[in-house]
């Protein structure tokens, strides 16, 4: 039996996935694809009023802010703050380990918002998950 502090993912598992993750970097580092991950906190909550923000106590350098930081709902903010600053990033990593977990029963298919580009050419679009 394992304890419930111990990871779920095999150490083959764990390892398999860093092969992965360093494969698919490569791959696109070799062809000068730029990519980047949006911060999982902020200083401001959600804009959107049908959406709630989680305040955090943050005890990290914070250079004179405040320290109560705001758990990002999504990454589009900070791509489209990217965006309007004229950099254009080819791909964005997006780490959401809900989606990555079986859909209830009867909630219905989910939709991954997903792209990724090689120049002009849209390599991923948008996936639907099976309910």
């Amino acid at each position: 039996m394992t304890a419930s502090w111990q990871p779920t993912a095999s150490f083959d598992a764990l390892r398999l996935r860093a092969v992965l993750n360093a494969r698919i970097r490569c791959f696109f580092a070799e062809r000068s694809v730029t990519e980047v991950e949006t911060p999982v906190l902020s200083v401001a909550g959600n804009t959107d009023p049908n959406i709630a923000s989680f305040p955090l106590h943050f005890s990290g350098r914070t250079d004179g802010a405040p320290r109560t930081r705001w758990l990002r709902t999504s990454p589009e903010h900070a791509l489209k703050r990217l965006l309007a600053a004229g950099f254009v990033p080819d791909y964005a990593v997006v780490r959401r380990p809900d989606l990555t977990l079986p859909a209830v029963d009867g909630q219905g298919p989910l939709v991954a918002l997903i792209a990724a580009r090689l120049g002009r050419t849209r390599l991923i679009d948008n996936l639907e998950l099976p309910g």
